[in-house]
Order: C-alpha cells, then structure tokens, then sequence
C-alpha cells in the first residue's frame, strides 16, 4: 500500500496543522479505519523517513521494521 500525505499529491489538505505527530495520528486512523493490521514495516524516502521515525517514537508497538 502506498500513502499520499494530506497536502501531497492528489490528496487534500487537511484541517489539522501539518507537523508531524499529526501526520502520524492521521496515519495510525487510516490504517484502523482500513482494518491494515500492525506491526508494519515502513519503507520510506526523503521527508518519509521523518514521518516513519516519529511513527516508530509514538507507536512502537505497531512497527516491525523500517528500511
């Protein structure tokens, strides 16, 4: 699965402020909204990276690996 963040893309902004706990919020409800079970294993580049590490700091049971 790939992830377009708000803002990004095709995707709309978005009403929260763009920092990136909220950025990993959003992510933690879409996957639960999509019933994506954890742990999952994040392959990210460029500001992603960013994004995956805060998601590993404030959800690290919910992560396996990152690359």
């Amino acid at each position: 699965m790939t992830y377009e963040r708000a803002g990004h893309e095709k995707s709309e902004m978005g009403r929260e402020p763009r920092h990136g706990k909220n950025v990993v919020h959003e992510l933690k409800a879409l996957l639960e909204a999509l019933a994506i079970p954890g742990p999952y294993v994040f392959v990210a580049h460029s500001a992603g990276c960013l994004y995956a590490r805060i998601f590993v700091d404030v959800f690290p049971e919910d992560v396996s690996g990152m690359i």
